[in-house]
């Protein structure tokens, strides 16, 4: 437990909790996940935020409970940044990988959210997708402003910038060349974000 005031930097190494019904990081003060932490684990919710919390790497896996809800990233309130890193709530019962409850506030710049049994995202908080790769489409309400989710030739979604939009269609794309290979005759195509682009 990183209490109210502490901070707690992972650099590397893994975690891993076996008790039920417990976090492998419970955070109330200020926690960073970088780059090269290595796997996180438990058997119930993987990761617990109450504070403020920055994720750039790690895995975070939730084996789960029979019978009870998993969370690779379970918050309730403060303010959770998600640059990277793969997130896995397992196919068990009621799992997400990111649960947000009212009053939390979650960003999502990238990260790899894998198969899970109810859903990526989940929760009456605030989550805004900026980037990432997800096993499911993430709704338009959660995507920022000018931001669009696609589906991958994988069958995965990836989340980013809309730079160019064809009127006639409403098809967004990430690159203007994108858009003009997709237009035909008479078609309209409407820039939504400042680029720099060679067509």
């Amino acid at each position: 437990r990183v209490d109210y005031g502490a901070e707690f930097i992972m650099n590397d190494g893994n975690i891993n909790n076996i008790s039920n019904f417990t976090m492998a990081i419970e955070n109330y003060g200020t926690t960073t996940i970088n780059e090269n932490a290595g796997e996180v684990k438990s058997v119930h919710t993987t990761v617990a935020n109450h504070g403020t919390m920055t994720i750039y790497g790690g895995t975070f896996i939730c084996d789960g409970l029979e019978g009870v809800t998993a969370h690779a990233l379970w918050t309730t309130v403060g303010k959770t940044t998600i640059n990277g890193g793969t997130f896995n709530g397992k196919d068990n019962y009621n799992g997400f990988n990111v649960d947000a409850e009212e009053g939390a506030v979650v960003e999502i710049n990238g990260g790899n959210f894998e198969s899970v049994h109810s859903g990526s995202l989940y929760g009456e908080g605030t989550i805004t997708v900026k980037g990432g790769t997800f096993f499911d489409e993430v709704a338009e309400e959660r995507l920022a402003d000018g931001y669009v989710c696609k589906e991958n030739a994988d069958g995965t979604y990836g989340v980013f910038l809309g730079v160019a939009k064809i009127k006639e269609t409403g098809a967004i794309y990430g690159t203007l060349a994108a858009a003009v290979n997709a237009a035909t005759s008479g078609n309209t195509i409407v820039l939504l974000a400042d680029i720099k682009e060679n067509v």
